[in-house]
């Protein structure tokens, strides 16, 4: 729960920046927010003496008090809390916040409605954790101990969050690709990508293992969690191995078209996507400079 409120404040200080941008310096405002996001103490001390002299002082003080409580976000009452969420929804909070308090809730949060309200909400998140809830309540079993369906959510996201590319992506970020995945199946020994074949997809691997080669030389083997295909989400260029399902293989599938609507809300996400691909290409760089000596 502290995670995903910390979430929230940040979203919060964010939009007060951007508010702010309109009425003083717009550059300014802008470095002061990239500041203020570096993990150097002393960037994020010279960005708000920067905000001092920019605006009044009483609206910097505003901000400077919503930066302390985003740094060390502890609810006073975890059921007030989640009752309060609950009763707000997504007017104030994201999904994945709402989804959270949905889970959280217990007999001593208060009236069960606060979770049927959820049941025939028009978002699969809410409403498949409102179910789980109630299921779980019914059952007189602890919310955490509650075996959901066989790909929830909420499983959905921690895989992604195990995976290089969206291991520093916050939870409430994640929850909006779910949307955008598509489980396909692959038998044993089926071909999933061919070498030279237009990309325009990346996978991430739910079940199975599966192997990738270049013509008759296999360069990896990857499961549960990994991901490939990744550099197709930046372009269409033709494929540069073939990957092979070695056992049945269950994947879900991201198109670019989804993940380019999803970069352009969520930049966060961009800067991810870019930092694996240089890793990945320093990486490469390694190894053939250690093959040439």
């Amino acid at each position: 729960m502290e995670s995903a409120l910390g979430y929230e404040m940040e979203r919060v200080l964010k939009r007060i920046l951007r508010i702010l941008s309109k009425l003083y310096d717009a550059e300014a405002l802008n470095q002061i927010q990239q500041s203020l996001q570096h993990p150097s103490q002393e960037r994020s001390a010279n960005a708000l003496e920067m905000l001092e002299n920019l605006v009044p002082r009483p609206v910097y003080r505003l901000f400077r008090t919503q930066l302390e409580a985003s740094a060390s976000i502890v609810p006073e009452s975890m059921a007030e809390s989640v009752a309060f969420i609950l009763e707000e929804g997504t007017t104030l909070f994201t999904e994945w916040t709402v989804s959270v308090a949905l889970r959280r809730w217990n007999s001593w949060v208060g009236d069960p409605k606060l979770v049927t309200a959820y049941l025939s909400h028009p978002i699969h998140l809410l409403s498949e954790s409102a179910e789980n809830t109630l299921a779980a309540f019914e059952k007189n079993t602890p919310m955490h101990a509650h075996a959901t369906s066989s790909h929830s959510a909420h499983e959905l996201v921690q895989i992604l969050k195990n995976t290089p590319l969206f291991a520093s992506t916050a939870e409430n970020v994640l929850a909006s690709i779910i949307p955008i995945m598509k489980q396909v199946h692959y038998p044993a020994g089926e071909v999933i990508i061919r070498k030279g074949d237009l990309g325009d997809s990346m996978f991430v691997i739910l079940s199975g293992e599966i192997e990738i080669y270049d013509q008759d030389t296999l360069l990896a083997e990857m499961g549960r969690g990994d991901l490939f295909g990744e550099l197709a989400l930046l372009d269409s260029e033709p494929r540069s191995a073939t990957v092979i399902a070695q056992t049945a293989a269950t994947l879900f599938r991201i198109d670019q078209e989804d993940f380019y609507d999803l970069m352009e809300e969520r930049d966060e996400v961009l800067r991810n996507v870019m930092r694996v691909l240089c890793q990945r290409i320093r990486h490469q760089n390694e190894v053939v400079t250690a093959q040439a000596r």
